[in-house]
């Protein structure tokens, strides 16, 4: 078997030429070669979608966090200063939502690949929220209760301000991590998109370039087929010689 493909190898070497041969397998490692590197932008692209995808949803939830809880402390503080049971069902919703984005959130950042100091970020921001919608839930209660004295004297020590103050810096604090890390994942998406569009449009001219090199060496290779016993340069010498004697006996005659 070997035998034969070696056999096949030496015709179609004296077929087409050492030089068509070699363009030929060079230009095939080379397309193959662009096929492999290009792939691999292709994945690295593809993974940075998915990481670019995972960090905007994770911006969204923050950011209705923190719309949330201002939501619920307005509600709180409207009901606390105007009695008004109105305001009760506003501070539920937006409680209930606050807790429903921290779940959903708690389940994108407490992972092995997360950064240790958006975990950090997130747990600080997670204590605070549950302390303050605890002391949320402890006013509304005395006020229920018809303690409203007591209620305000809750809220005059100010632990519910320093919380929502913590609770605000955090969230920015967490917000401004991922939209860092976001944006750098969306330039390295760039970046990478265009060295493969480079990579697909220098492959092609290449190939195109190795196309007529070939082209012409195969038209070359049947020339010289066509008159095997001289080459073409000496061969076009003599013909002009021979026309150029013709000429000069019909002069003399």
């Amino acid at each position: 078997m070997n035998l034969t493909l070696l056999q096949k190898y030496q015709r179609l070497k004296q077929q087409v030429g050492n030089r068509v041969l070699f363009t030929l397998l060079l230009t095939t490692l080379m397309i193959i070669a662009t096929m492999f590197i290009t792939d691999s932008w292709l994945n690295d692209i593809t993974d940075s979608n998915q990481k670019a995808l995972a960090d905007y949803v994770k911006m969204s939830r923050v950011s209705q966090i923190r719309t949330q809880i201002e939501r619920t402390e307005s509600a709180q503080r409207g009901y606390l200063l105007s009695m008004d049971e109105a305001y009760l069902p506003l501070y539920a919703d937006s409680k209930s939502t606050v807790l429903n984005q921290l779940q959903q959130l708690s389940t994108r950042i407490n992972t092995a690949n997360t950064d240790p100091q958006e975990q950090a970020l997130f747990h600080q921001i997670n204590n605070d929220i549950g302390a303050k919608i605890n002391e949320m839930d402890i006013t509304i209660k005395l006020i229920e209760n018809g303690r409203s004295a007591q209620a305000l004297d809750l809220v005059h020590m100010n632990q519910g301000q320093l919380l929502q103050n913590n609770i605000r810096t955090n969230v920015q604090s967490l917000y401004s991590l991922i939209e860092q890390r976001l944006n750098g994942l969306i330039a390295q998406r760039s970046e990478k998109i265009k060295w493969a569009r480079w990579s697909i449009l220098l492959t092609i001219l290449v190939l195109s370039a190795v196309i007529l090199v070939t082209l012409n060496d195969l038209i070359k290779a049947a020339r010289e087929k066509a008159m095997p016993n001289r080459p073409w340069h000496k061969r076009t010498k003599t013909t002009k010689y021979n026309l150029r004697k013709t000429c000069d006996k019909s002069k003399r005659w």
